[in-house]
């Protein structure tokens, strides 16, 4: 871990978030600190090789980066936001429980990336708050600089008792996506299905951390995840997806065109685990997946999403 990063966990781990006023604490949205994060950024051969060989990334179109891989060079900066004095939650209190990442074109993997980070909505849950950390990415060699090839949006939930008479009507309404919990209509039939198992060893937080720099202790040992409520360490929820993606890739190539790409994390995938990740295509032409696992007779399901 990078001294950078080292002193950003630090500040995670002290941070003591303003608490909402107490003459309206009932009916107060909380609101996010009106700041953001640029960066210019020129990709590494080593660290992108590295990312890749770990997510099993290889597309067959050009070397183009990963969907999620925008993200991953942002965390530096979306730790940075959360560690302001002005955040409302506490940072490592907060769970990743959606992802959506539309892309216009993948850059290259040689290329400057230009990437900002800022916060959007605020949205009640029914187990605290919902809010949004949105990143912008584009190579600096785009030809429309105005529209970024990815936009990617994580939602994390900050958990907080409500108190009885909260108007929710302060906050708005969140994504029907990630309400109801599913990404793709019930009724949808569902064609060309593929099964693939996953592995996802002992080691694996501690080897994505190294090239994402999520640091956070629950990935890591099983001693320091036990430390915030976890009988074993678990998956970075960004792995599993980027590790879905890439597999799904291999099948379909959706990334030669425009797409989006919407997940849930349904549960925490304890380490070590054999999953298994299932992927179809449905009549309104989206591929919809799901990473999930069947140990002692009864099945759990990890993530959930759609490429469209």
């Amino acid at each position: 871990m990078n001294t950078n990063m080292l002193a950003l966990y630090a500040k995670a781990i002290s941070h003591r978030p303003i608490k909402l006023r107490e003459d309206n604490a009932d009916q107060q949205t909380p609101i996010l600190p009106a700041i953001e994060c640029e960066l210019t950024v020129l990709i590494k051969a080593k660290h992108c090789n590295a990312y890749n060989k770990l997510t099993n990334w290889q597309p067959s179109l050009a070397a183009v980066v990963h969907p999620n891989y925008a993200q991953t060079l942002s965390l530096p900066m979306q730790l940075s936001m959360m560690v302001n004095k002005a955040f409302p939650f506490s940072p490592m209190g907060i769970v990743h429980i959606a992802n959506q990442i539309k892309v216009v074109s993948l850059p290259e993997q040689t290329d400057n990336l230009h990437i900002r980070t800022f916060f959007g909505n605020v949205y009640f849950h029914r187990l605290g708050w919902l809010f949004e950390v949105i990143t912008l990415a584009s190579s600096t060699k785009a030809q429309d600089t105005t529209k970024p090839q990815i936009k990617a949006i994580s939602y994390y939930l900050a958990k907080a008792k409500h108190a009885p008479n909260i108007d929710q009507n302060t906050a708005q309404e969140m994504p029907e996506w990630i309400a109801n919990a599913k990404v793709l209509a019930a009724q949808d039939p569902l064609l060309d299905i593929h099964k693939q198992d996953l592995y996802f060893s002992s080691s694996i937080g501690r080897q994505y951390a190294k090239v994402s720099g999520d640091y956070n202790p629950i990935h890591l040992h099983p001693f320091s995840a036990k430390l915030f409520g976890f009988k074993k360490a678990i998956a970075h929820g960004m792995y599993s997806k980027a590790l879905a993606i890439s597999t799904i890739a291999g099948q379909h190539h959706f990334y030669k065109s425009e797409f989006e790409i919407d997940v849930l994390f349904m549960q925490a995938i304890g380490l070590p685990t054999q999953a298994t990740l299932t992927s179809c295509i449905t009549d309104s032409k989206a591929c919809a997946f799901q990473l999930s696992s069947n140990a002692s007779h009864k099945e759990r399901i990890f993530l959930t999403g759609s490429i469209r």
